[in-house]
Order: C-alpha cells, then structure tokens, then sequence
C-alpha cells in the first residue's frame, strides 16, 4: 500500500524548507561519536547549520 497523495502535493515548494544557500545541501557525511555526545549534539539549536559553518572553518584553515 502506497504512502502519501497519489501524484504527490502540488503546493510543495509553498511548504518546502526555505534557504538562501546558492547550492543545495545534498552530499552526506558519516561520523562516530558517543551516544552521550549524540544525545548532547541534538540538544543543540540548530546543530546542522553549526556544523556545516565549522566544516567550512576547517576547510579554510587547511586550503
């Protein structure tokens, strides 16, 4: 049995996540951490876009 609308919601872009990145967020990356650390990380406000300004801080320190 399917999920969802059939033919999908045709207002989806209204209800979409909004972003002014010029490009999209699609390549993932995997990390080992603790449970405690994890459970710490989430508790976080908006741990996700923190990360991705650290990543990019590492990346300018090392070019």
């Amino acid at each position: 049995m399917g999920r969802g609308r059939p033919g999908g919601n045709p207002d989806l872009k209204k209800h979409a996540f909004k972003t002014e990145r010029e490009v999209p967020c699609t390549a993932q990356i995997s990390l080992r951490i603790t449970p405690e650390q994890k459970e710490k990380l989430y508790a976080v406000s908006n741990w996700r876009e923190i990360l991705r300004h650290k990543i990019l801080e590492i990346i300018a320190t090392n070019d």
